[in-house]
């Protein structure tokens, strides 16, 4: 049995998996997780499905990020491989795991009549209010429509970080949500520019790095704020890279459960990571770069405009890592 499960919001995708699973009563030890971007996974995916285990039960294959079922004109290998697996009769279930999905896709044409396609992407603008209300008030915990548009608005209606949010929240509320609670235990992503700029360092675009800093300065962000984003953000990105060094099977689920980290950041991080030429170079960048001159000396300068100068010492440290001339 083949499903395509198509969102676009993460947290739903694993709501909908985690449906079927329990529906065909399949145990953890027989569901098997791939990833298709990730080197070889699409192969594991399609072998372990058309195995059999020794105990001959059912087993679940999930392929995650399977984008390969909407391009129009697909890899060889991957139509020759989908096609044998769906034509072949299997009592083991495969289910790919799609953002997005296009009709016009020669493998979602061709094989329409034989997988299930379930789709629910997230609720939007009020809906998104709305769906907070009702997941407090469902739990017994008080909290007006005020209050609950005031966390979508801080969490930039991003629904995987709402639902990741507000599932905290209701460990530490009590029976009432209020304001202090709100603004103390999460994260205002309402000021995304601080949250991007650090994206831009870590992916070395120094294009985006100047546009970034120049909104900033237009929004009149003070510079202590700007410092400290960056700061905090590399060195998450560096306690990341170590945990993750320490427990190569350590997934991002697992991960956000052992920080407590917002999922929104977790996801970025590997890909930010291999932009960088070594954990070396990573580790005096931040030291030397984000720490000593893109704060402690700009503070010990006081200049009169700050975040023309942090954007000066970013660019230039950028452009020589993409270069090879940084020097650890």
């Amino acid at each position: 049995m083949f499903y395509v499960v198509k969102s676009n919001s993460k947290s739903l995708r694993d709501k909908i998996v985690k449906k079927i699973i329990s529906s065909r009563k399949i145990e953890d030890e027989n569901v098997f997780v791939f990833d298709f971007e990730e080197s070889g996974d699409f192969e594991k995916a399609f072998s372990e499905y058309l195995t059999f285990n020794f105990t001959n039960e059912k087993k679940i294959v999930i392929l995650k990020n399977a984008n390969f079922i909407n391009v129009v004109k697909p890899d060889k290998l991957y139509e020759e491989r989908f096609s044998k697996s769906i034509n072949i009769k299997n009592k083991n279930v495969l289910i790919l795991e799609v953002d997005k999905f296009n009709k016009t896709g020669k493998l979602n044409k061709k094989f329409k009549n034989d997988f299930e396609l379930i789709e629910k992407d997230s609720p939007k603008n009020n809906e998104l209010i709305k769906f907070v209300e009702h997941f407090f008030t469902s739990r017994n915990i008080q909290i007006s429509y005020e209050l609950s548009k005031r966390i979508v608005e801080k969490l930039n209606e991003d629904f995987d970080i709402i639902v990741s949010e507000i599932n905290k929240l209701e460990l530490i509320c009590g029976d009432k949500i209020n304001s202090e609670i709100i603004d103390s235990s999460i994260i205002d992503l309402s000021k995304e520019n601080l949250f991007k700029l650090a994206g831009a360092v870590l992916t070395l675009d120094e294009e985006k790095i100047s546009i970034l800093i120049n909104k900033l300065r237009v929004q009149g962000e003070e510079f202590y704020l700007v410092g400290e984003r960056l700061a905090m953000e590399f060195s998450k990105v560096l306690r990341y890279k170590v945990i993750t060094d320490l427990d190569k099977g350590i997934g991002d689920l697992e991960f956000q459960k052992l920080t407590n980290w917002n999922m929104w950041g977790i996801k970025n991080y590997s890909n930010w990571i291999k932009n960088w030429p070594s954990q070396e170079i990573m580790c005096s960048f931040f030291y030397d770069v984000i720490l000593r001159k893109s704060f402690f000396d700009i503070v010990e300068g006081n200049p009169d405009d700050p975040l023309r100068l942090l954007e000066k010492i970013l660019v230039n440290n950028v452009l020589k890592v993409k270069r090879g001339q940084y020097e650890s």
